[in-house]
């Protein structure tokens, strides 16, 4: 008994092991299995394309065949190999007049098949009309391609590589492609699934961009199951004429500008996107709210007063700055906009505020008296004292006792709307130390202390709030604004911790899979946004700013902030920025939203100008070169 127990005892254990065993042993599988799987279609390995000097050769002999000239030899170049399909493009005024897709082994094959179909083109009657000395030819070769997981279509859509991937549909007899410019020129990158905060999009449109690969497949819809469809991502390396250089390699569409050499370049910058905004100001003094220059007009056509109010602030700060006079001129008219089209009386508040509608909100009246005060510290006219006073008295009225701000007033209830806003906070704080600066009110300077309290301490004492932090950039300027009237060493403490915060996500110069330094990036999901980067550096900078001030120079906050404007400089608009622009000189001097959003915002111009400048006041030349 005895014995037959303690065997079945034995039995029964060693089948016990052998199952935890087995489904270790299952488990261990799958997840390799499955690792090695999802490893063979995130990763691409490029092939090297031809190099610029041969590819220019490539383009002078398809641009002599295009003009019916002496075709020029090709020398050495025509036996360099071509690692894929190839796509010719020719692009006037924005638009394509020509495409074609080629097979060629090297770019002798490619000039020889790509002249072909440029001479039947102008036989066809295809270039009649077009300018042919302004067009610009562009060259894609592919030089990476794999598979993607198809299901679930989540997976899929964050399976491509923002603004560097495109999307092919393999069929039996075919690929379809669409290449990275034809998925941002559509609007399909960054636009499948929304993303917290509701503002942005992630991930390709997966179902948009099968449906058109199928469509320009031109077969029956009954034909699906027999092409047995397999949907993949490709990689590419993109070349554009230009006359009387080598041609330029385009990111997402465009040229990338060189890096910074001297703090002159930040100067530079920021001027042109003073010009930029003076081009967007109409004569009422209301700004053209953003432009698209693939379309060469608006994209949204809805308005921001706390927008308008900081553009407003950075031409104010521009001219203080710089002494540039088109910045004061348009600051002029942004603030005499809303002075008197937009201040108000709200119903039993005090003071006045900013904007129509029966819920006028914090963030349009504080950035009007930074804007305001900004232009007095610049120009000593008191033109908006009476105004910006006003304005303060109903930002005092909104705060509260605990160093916070009402958001939103309903003027028809007469109610403190317990709703809360991304930034407002921040911004009421900078308006009254704003406001201090002009009118040297002592009487401003508890409820200055009560906000940047607040704003330091008690809103960021909570279970959690060491391991992540909101968009504080408002908060640190008026930190760093506010001092020596106002100073606490746990201000400064706040804003580093911040900047550190950021720094876990910096990317470095050549960091895969974009290769800026300087962008903020969470993986290679979201593409790099110019805005974040912008605003960040404006917090970076006063932080590194009050530092100084408080004898505590931060060097690694200083590093941060060079490359962060490294990537700006980079990121804006020039007059030969991309060939799909038809205006491309109402782009010159814009920010554009990201690689991902050519469109260009009156925000994006602001944060960018002011970290700039803000950053010129600090960087020394010898400081712009990586470490």
């Amino acid at each position: 008994m005895s014995d037959g127990t303690s065997a079945a005892t034995g039995r029964g254990r060693r089948w016990r092991h052998s199952w935890v065993r087995d489904g270790l042993l299952a488990w261990a599988f799958f997840t390799v299995a499955g690792a090695i799987a999802i490893h063979s279609c995130v990763t691409l390995e490029p092939s090297a394309a031809p190099p610029p000097e041969a590819v220019g050769r490539a383009m002078a002999a398809l641009r002599a065949t295009l003009e019916e000239r002496p075709e020029a030899g090709l020398g050495d170049a025509a036996r360099v190999a071509v690692p894929g399909a190839v796509r010719i493009v020719l692009w006037s005024n924005g638009l394509p007049v020509f495409r074609s897709e080629l097979e060629p082994r090297d770019l002798g094959e490619l000039v020889a098949q790509g002249s072909v179909g440029l001479r039947e083109a102008r036989q066809a009657g295809r270039f009649e009309g077009v300018n042919l000395a302004a067009s610009r030819l562009q060259l894609s070769f592919v030089v990476a391609e794999g598979p993607v997981l198809e299901w679930p279509t989540i997976v899929a859509a964050f399976s491509f590589v923002t603004t560097l991937d495109g999307a092919a549909l393999r069929l039996r007899d075919r690929t379809m492609r669409l290449y990275p410019d034809d998925l941002l020129r559509r609007h399909l990158y960054s636009a499948y699934i929304p993303l917290p905060g509701g503002q942005m999009k992630g991930g390709l449109d997966v179902p948009a961009v099968v449906e058109s690969l199928w469509f320009a497949a031109h077969l029956p819809d009954e034909s699906w199951e027999d092409q047995k469809p397999s949907l993949r991502r490709f990689r590419t390396v993109e070349y554009v004429e230009r006359p009387g250089a080598e041609p330029a390699e385009l990111v997402a569409g465009r040229t990338v500008n060189e890096p910074p050499r001297t703090v002159e370049d930040y100067r530079r910058t920021a001027r042109e996107g003073v010009q930029w905004l003076s081009r967007m100001i109409r004569s009422d003094g209301r700004f053209q709210y953003d432009y698209d220059p693939l379309t060469d007009g608006p994209f949204d056509l809805g308005y921001s007063l706390p927008r308008h109010a900081g553009a407003a602030y950075f031409l104010s700060f521009a001219y203080r700055k710089t002494g540039d006079p088109t910045a004061r001129e348009t600051a002029r008219k942004a603030i005499d906009y809303l002075v008197t089209k937009e201040l108000r009386d709200c119903g039993k508040a005090p003071g006045r505020c900013v904007g129509q509608g029966g819920a006028p909100d914090a963030g349009s009246a504080a950035l009007s008296v930074v804007a305001m005060a900004e232009y007095e510290r610049g120009t000593n006219e008191g033109r908006y004292l009476p105004q910006l006073k006003r304005v303060l008295e109903y930002i005092l009225w909104l705060q509260e006792p605990n160093g916070d701000f009402v958001h939103v007033y309903d003027v028809e209830h007469d109610r403190r709307s317990p709703d809360r806003l991304l930034y407002y906070s921040g911004e009421a704080a900078l308006a009254l130390v704003e406001a201090y600066r002009v009118l040297q009110d002592p009487a401003l300077l508890p409820r200055i202390r009560s906000a940047l309290d607040f704003l330091t301490k008690e809103n960021w004492s909570f279970f959690g709030s060491a391991y992540f932090f909101g968009e504080e950039h408002w908060t640190c300027i008026a930190s760093n604004e506010a001092f020596p009237e106002v100073q606490d060493e746990a201000y400064l403490e706040f804003c580093e911790d911040f900047a550190g915060f950021l720094r876990q996500m910096q990317t470095a110069e050549g960091e895969r899979p974009y290769g800026f330094e300087g962008t903020y990036l969470l993986g290679p999901f979201l593409a790099p946004r110019t805005t974040p980067v912008a605003g960040r550096t404006e917090s970076t900078v006063a932080t590194y700013k009050l530092g100084v001030a408080m004898g505590r120079p931060n060097l690694v906050v200083l590093e941060q902030i060079r490359r962060s404007l490294s990537f700006l400089v980079r990121m804006q608009y020039r007059p030969d920025s991309s060939p799909f622009f038809s205006r491309p000189d109402l782009a010159a001097g814009g920010m554009p939203g990201g690689l991902d959003d050519p469109v260009v915002r009156i925000d994006y111009v602001q944060h960018a100008g002011n970290a700039l400048l803000g950053g010129a006041d600090i960087l020394g030349d010898w400081e712009l070169g990586p470490p």
